[in-house]
């Protein structure tokens, strides 16, 4: 980090009870886990059985044994003296009697505050604060990643962009990059806000307050921890509140739900993307490749409409493509310079990647999670490849609650029509099964495993060849990405 942190600055933001004065002014870097720091950190002492274990948001992991910070209930509070040792002159704890037989060391510096994280949390905003990077925070139920991935390609055409490469983000992973990966020549920072509860997204602004908030789409793939679709839009909607005053909140009008409460509202801060000409951007004459699947269309912005196209398949894309380049159009980029940036955006691994499988075949890989919308997007995404017999391994949804077999047979009838040869895994997929075969799909091209070892002992049996292509989907708990390498040109095993 190009910048140090000089104690008098850290005293004024916490404010804490100094137990012992150092004879150091500046810290090098903030650390929570004492094997990594540095000579002249700040070690900040968490004891991580204070907070709630079930809330993934945070960063902590009840069952775990592994580093501090990635999981595992630990106090950091133990540490100290290997901290000191590996070369930390600033101490913060919250438990005032852990420095009695420390405070021997008459260099150091011992802070007392009331909570540690708090503490952490106080010192990122302070950095943000202190510097001209802006903030654009991405959240929905389905495209968060391929979206923050999109809009941080695009804007790098003109910006220089920060984005946290951490497959979730938690609350405390986001607090530790901001302190110490986040640099004062940043101009922008694009944070992908995720959530499984009330009031997470709300604690990620209260770090990283938006200039620009997306929310991709608000559908049911959380309800069965937030018990209802009205609390999930309200879940989401914590990133409306939590933007700065003069923040802009960016949303695709046409997901229903969305266009619904927009409608309900009397702020000016939107912009609305989609496929209307009502809408601040949209996308007109969307036509799917019938030789890759990638999605062309004319963009529109203002008076002016301009051809664009993406490498990513299916329909979906578009709709990434348009977030991204709301973005780039509310920041100084002309309509031609977003259409080149569009086209530079690539697939994330997991989300819809298109590979060469066996004989020839295509493989879509979408195996990151799933839900009923994303689903329908990747079902769509196949029938636009160019194909003469579809395969489709489905692993079951989850986090559906009472509304887990309605959906999946909602699936199935989706899937009747649409695949030649289904597999089926795990319990919930059942109910896709049973639809199907209700709708008449052929017994004999139907297969119901219960794993996805099972799965793969199917492959050799699919006589795969360059007429056919093969999804891969299912939730992520599912580990259906296992099956996509035993699909590809060359196989494992």
């Amino acid at each position: 980090m190009d910048t140090l942190w000089n104690i008098d600055t850290i005293i004024s933001i916490l404010k804490p009870v100094v137990l012992q004065k150092g004879t150091q002014n500046n810290a090098n870097g903030i650390k929570i886990d004492s094997f990594l720091t540095m000579p002249n950190d700040l070690y900040v002492a968490i004891d991580s059985s204070k907070y709630d274990h079930k809330d993934g948001s945070l960063g902590f992991s009840a069952n775990e044994d592994s580093v501090f910070g990635l999981g595992g209930v630990l106090d950091g509070h133990t540490n100290l003296k290997d901290a000191f040792e590996k070369g930390a002159k600033f101490f913060i704890i919250d438990k005032n009697n852990y420095h009695v037989g420390f405070n021997v060391f008459p260099e150091i510096w011992i802070l007392l505050v009331k909570d540690s994280l708090d503490a952490l949390a106080k010192l990122a905003r302070y950095r943000l604060e202190n510097q001209k990077t802006k903030v654009i925070g991405v959240t929905g139920s389905t495209g968060k990643t391929s979206t923050t991935y999109a809009v941080a390609t695009c804007l790098r055409a003109k910006y220089k962009v920060r984005q946290f490469y951490r497959t979730r983000t938690s609350y405390l992973s986001l607090i530790m990059d901001v302190l110490n990966k986040l640099q004062p020549t940043d101009d922008f920072l694009v944070v992908e806000m995720q959530m499984d509860g009330l009031n997470q997204i709300a604690s990620f602004c209260s770090v990283t307050p938006p200039d620009f908030a997306i929310i991709t789409n608000v559908n049911n793939s959380h309800v069965q921890r937030l018990g209802s679709p009205e609390s999930i839009l309200k879940a989401k909607l914590e990133i409306y509140s939590g933007m700065r005053d003069n923040g802009i909140l960016i949303v695709n009008g046409d997901n229903q739900t969305i266009f619904n409460w927009i409608q309900t509202q009397k702020d000016n801060r939107f912009f609305v993307y989609g496929s209307s000409s009502h809408f601040n951007l949209y996308a007109s004459d969307i036509l799917i490749s019938t030789k890759s699947a990638k999605a062309e269309f004319n963009l529109n912005y203002g008076d002016k409409a301009l051809p664009a196209s993406t490498t990513i398949v299916g329909k979906h894309a578009v709709y990434t493509g348009l977030a991204a380049a709301s973005v780039t159009a509310l920041n100084g980029f002309s309509l031609e310079e977003t259409c080149v940036s569009i086209k530079s955006i690539r697939s994330v691994p997991g989300r819809l990647q298109c590979f060469l499988g066996q004989n020839g075949c295509y493989v879509l890989d979408d195996a990151y999670n799933a839900n009923l919308f994303s689903m329908t997007a990747a079902i769509d995404a196949l029938l636009s490849l160019p194909a003469k017999r579809r395969i489709a391994f489905i692993g079951s949804m989850l986090e559906l609650a009472e509304f887990s077999e309605r959906d999946h047979r909602i699936l199935g009838s989706k899937l009747t029509t649409s695949v030649d040869v289904l597999i089926t895994v795990g319990e919930s997929a059942y109910y896709v099964a049973d639809e199907v075969l209700k709708k008449g799909f052929s017994k004999q091209h139907l297969y119901c495993t219960d794993s996805v070892e099972d799965a793969i002992s199917l492959i050799p049996y699919l006589s795969l060849d360059n007429q056919t292509a093969v999804l891969v989907k299912g939730s992520g708990a599912m580990r259906m990405d296992r099956i996509t390498p035993y699909l590809l040109s060359t196989p494992i095993g």
